[in-house]
């Protein structure tokens, strides 16, 4: 698996970020549903997208993930 997604990132093929937080996290962060800050650890987070839009928004968050080394 970790070779396929190197790869795939590599080429700049990964539809599974879209470049934006999805809907729902966003209703959690600014919504009607809103959670008070925290911390949040996202596993498998890409390039992440997600894990900045929470920090931007007041929360500790942390991404990891098995392509580590690409740069965003």
């Amino acid at each position: 698996m970790g070779l396929s997604f190197r790869l795939a990132y590599l080429l700049g093929i990964k539809p599974w970020d879209s470049g934006i937080p999805p809907p729902e996290l966003v209703e959690y962060v600014e919504g009607g549903s809103r959670l008070a800050f925290g911390r949040v650890l996202d596993f498998g987070c890409g390039i992440g997208i997600n894990v900045v839009y929470l920090a931007r928004n007041g929360w500790e968050a942390i991404g990891v993930d098995l392509v580590g080394w690409v740069i965003v």
